[in-house]
Parts: structure tokens; C-alpha cells; sequence
């Protein structure tokens, strides 16, 4: 947790950031599933099966696993559970490569209200990796490696056939975990990660292309990037691209082949991020628009976008909806 003064200090200089926001461009999204209210659900994250285009939601109101076949419109079932395994929540989650039907999870515990800055927190100890194995059929879960060191894990990506990175919100870095020995090691961290003294979790999502790790902080509502090496560890500095427009922050998010990020953005948006120039679009939600509730994941699978909300406590539950994002153009996008 930061110093008063520590975070003051770096509030300023995330100020000074290469932010443009552009013209609102509307994607329209259709309602794919939305939880029923009672009992509450919230969908921390979400993946596409790429061998048969289903997906995947992983919730944080207990440690299952939906899935939910877009074309049909049928409410989800539950693939998998960790009930009376330890972990209370699934969160982040990485098929190991397209069409492999194999997933890497993290998975842990978290404290809400008021005694937590922002109203939710990691429990540090709690937390592990687990693999969801598909390939069967039916979901075969084992668990990887527990990561009691951790603070709040939260987003990962697959870096090399054995390894996954996943970020921890909480101390502001990024572990790399072996996914064959169930050895980790924090491979970078940087203040730039960090909560702050108002909001517990900082890095939140991670993306990987090429040699180029991708994060947001949801803390101080900033994107940016750092390029790493074959073990995960920094092979360059950690900058920011850019910063969510007021009101707005960053959760976690999809890449596309053209040079952008689509981003959840907590409260109620969905936004468009250009990497090399920092462009920012609100491109689905934002203002006085309630379509989207808790907006937290973003996946692509060609030229549909599937966006994952946690709704609003006992007021609603999660939503999934879809969206085109190719256009008249119709190029194909990345999973």
C-alpha cells in the first residue's frame, strides 16, 4: 500500500500522460445473458473456448466456472466449481493456446466493504494458480501451485508453453509461474503498479504480444506496456500509453490485430484504446448510460467482442454481451 505521500507524488506523474480522447464512436452491443439478481453474480472474467466458440465466465461470488454458447441464448451452466477446495473466487483466466481446450486460472479470496479502501481487497495467503482441462469433455481442474505470497492475484496471460504470468493488484507486480513445477517468482514490479490509499487493486489486466506485456492499473485508471524477456522479467522500462477519461477506469481487456486494446471501463463503459498513439474512444456506455453494470472483461473471437459485467450488488447480477467490431471492412480480429 502506498504512503499519502508516495501516492500524491505518483498521481502527479501519471497526470502528464499521452491520453487523446477522440470522438465518441457508438459499437452497439446486444444482451447476451444477464444472471439473475437473486442470487447475485458477478463475472470477474471471461475466455472463448477457440475450439468450439463457446465461452467461458469465471465469477468472484464463488468459484465457478459458466459456460454460455452465444448462439443459443440458453442460460449458462456451470463447468466447473473449486467448492471446498480453498479458493471462494475465480479470477483471471488464459486458454494456454488457441484451440487447446486447456485453461490456466487464478483463483483466491477477497474482503468487501467498508474497512478495504474502494470497498474490496485480496486476502493475502489465499491465493493459487489452477489448470481447467477440457480436452476430455468435462472440465478436469488441478491445481498448479498455491502462491501464499501473493497479496490479490488477479489478470494473466500465457508468456511460453510452461509459463503464465499473472499480476498481483495488490504488491503492483506481475509473478511468472511454471506451469509444469508450480514455481514462481515475482519476475517484475513497478510503482507504477500499485494501489493507492482510495483503491486496493492496482495492475488488474494483463495481455501479451510478442515481447510486449500490456497491463492496466484500475487504482489510478492508466494503460501502458513494458517488454519483457523469455522468463518474464523486464527487458525494458514500464510506461504508460494512456489514461482512462474522468470518471472512467481501466479492468481488464482484449487486443486486436490493429493496434488497439478494447477495455472494460468501470462503471458502466466500454473503451477503445489506440497503442501506439493513446487514443481513447468511449465507444459502448459511458455518461448517464446504464447498459452496461461493472463492466470487468473483454474477449474477442474474430470479429465479435464479448464484454463481461459484475453488476451492481443486490441490484442486478452480471451481464454478457456481444458486439461486432470489424465493420464494412470485416478484417478478422484476435481471440
Amino acid at each position: 500500500m502506498l504512503s499519502s505521500s508516495r501516492s500524491t507524488a505518483l498521481l502527479a506523474l501519471l497526470t502528464i500522460s499521452f491520453t487523446r480522447l477522440c470522438h465518441t464512436q457508438s459499437i452497439p452491443l446486444n444482451l447476451l445473458y444477464q444472471f439473475p439478481t437473486i442470487p447475485y453474480t458477478n463475472i470477474e472474467n471471461l475466455a472463448v473456448r477457440t475450439r468450439v466458440g463457446t465461452l467461458l465466465l469465471n465469477t468472484v461470488t464463488g468459484p465457478l466456472q459458466y459456460e454460455l454458447n452465444p448462439s443459443t441464448g440458453a442460460a449458462p451452466a456451470v463447468t466447473a466449481s473449486l467448492n471446498g477446495r480453498g479458493p471462494e473466487s475465480l479470477i483471471g483466466i488464459a486458454e494456454t493456446y488457441p484451440g487447446s481446450d486447456v485453461f490456466i486460472v487464478s483463483a483466491g479470496n477477497f474482503s468487501y466493504g467498508p474497512q478495504v479502501p474502494g470497498g474490496v481487497a485480496g486476502v493475502p495467503g489465499s491465493f493459487s494458480a489452477w489448470r481447467f482441462d477440457y480436452t476430455s469433455g468435462k472440465a478436469v481442474t488441478t491445481q498448479i501451485a498455491a502462491i501464499p505470497e501473493a497479496n490479490s492475484l488477479n489478470g494473466l496471460a500465457v508468456l511460453n508453453e510452461n509459463t503464465v504470468l499473472i499480476v498481483d493488484s495488490g504488491l503492483g507486480a506481475i509473478w511468472a509461474v511454471d506451469t509444469t513445477t508450480g514455481v514462481h517468482t515475482i519476475a517484475i514490479q513497478s510503482p507504477l503498479w500499485l494501489p493507492t490509499p482510495y483503491f486496493s487493486l492496482g495492475i488488474n489486466g494483463i495481455k501479451i504480444r510478442g515481447n510486449t506485456v500490456y497491463w492496466t492499473n484500475s487504482a489510478f485508471g492508466t494503460f501502458g506496456k513494458v517488454q519483457v524477456n523469455k522468463d518474464g522479467t523486464a527487458a525494458g522500462p514500464v510506461e504508460v500509453i494512456a489514461s482512462a477519461p474522468t470518471g472512467l477506469s481501466f479492468d481488464d481487456f482484449a487486443l486486436d490485430w490493429q493496434g488497439n486494446a478494447w477495455v472494460a471501463g468501470p462503471p458502466n463503459a466500454l473503451i477503445k484504446v489506440g497503442i501506439a498513439n493513446g487514443n481513447v474512444e468511449v465507444v459502448a456506455g459511458g455518461g448517464t448510460n446504464q447498459t452496461l453494470v461493472g463492466p470487468t472483461s473483454v474477449a474477442l473471437n474474430r470479429c465479435t467482442l464479448y464484454v463481461a459485467t459484475g453488476g451492481s450488488g443486490g441490484q442486478s447480477s452480471g451481464q454478457v454481451f456481444e458486439g461486432n467490431v470489424c465493420g464494412s471492412n470485416m478484417q478478422f480480429w484476435e481471440a
